[in-house]
């Protein structure tokens, strides 16, 4: 599985197929997914779950708003996902 962060206008090129987990930024100016896609162009790529996972945790004003990210089961199993299209 690969791990990004695009824009939305990046995201918007994507195979939705791909996408196994997808959240937007609170402003939802970016976008985090878990894919099977390998995607060139990208905002932030992350090596594994784990990395992935820290850093909705260190930034996480910007993804949870609640003092908290999410926990790689949420990202792996979808435990807080949102519809990959809205």
């Amino acid at each position: 599985m690969n791990y990004y962060i695009l824009t939305s206008s990046q995201y918007n090129n994507t195979n939705r197929d791909n996408i196994k987990f997808k959240l937007n930024s609170i402003d939802k100016s970016k976008v985090l997914i878990s894919t099977t896609e390998n995607i060139s162009n990208y905002l932030v790529v992350f090596s594994n779950i784990e990395e992935c996972s820290q850093y909705t945790q260190d930034n996480h004003s910007e993804w949870s708003g609640d003092g908290y990210g999410f926990e790689e089961f949420d990202i792996e199993c979808g435990g807080f996902i949102e519809e990959v299209d809205d």
